[in-house]
């Protein structure tokens, strides 16, 4: 009964390394790889072209929007300020 055992456990243990290994070749040679290969070539050619600078928000006219219940307005010096109700006036937001 022991040999059985352990003649079972054998052959459990080199077919699950089998079933792995032929797993781990197929990963490898995955239809896949040259796309994701592809992709982050051209990812990297996107974010090397030319100066991303961000636009300026000094002289730039005022918004007024509102988020989530919340009324925002930005003045033309980008001072970001929201609307307080209980007190009637809008407030500066200090983040």
């Amino acid at each position: 009964m022991l040999y059985a055992v352990i003649a079972l456990l054998l052959v459990g243990l080199l077919g699950g390394g089998g079933y792995f290994y032929t797993r781990k070749q197929d990963l490898v040679s995955s239809p896949f790889a040259n796309a994701v290969d592809s992709m982050d070539a051209a990812t990297e050619q996107n974010m090397d072209e030319g100066d991303k600078t961000l636009p300026s928000l000094e002289g730039a006219e005022p918004q007024q929007w509102e988020e989530n219940g919340v009324h925002w307005s930005r003045d033309a010096n980008g001072q970001l300020s929201y609307f307080d109700a209980a007190s009637g006036a809008w407030v500066p937001y200090q983040g």
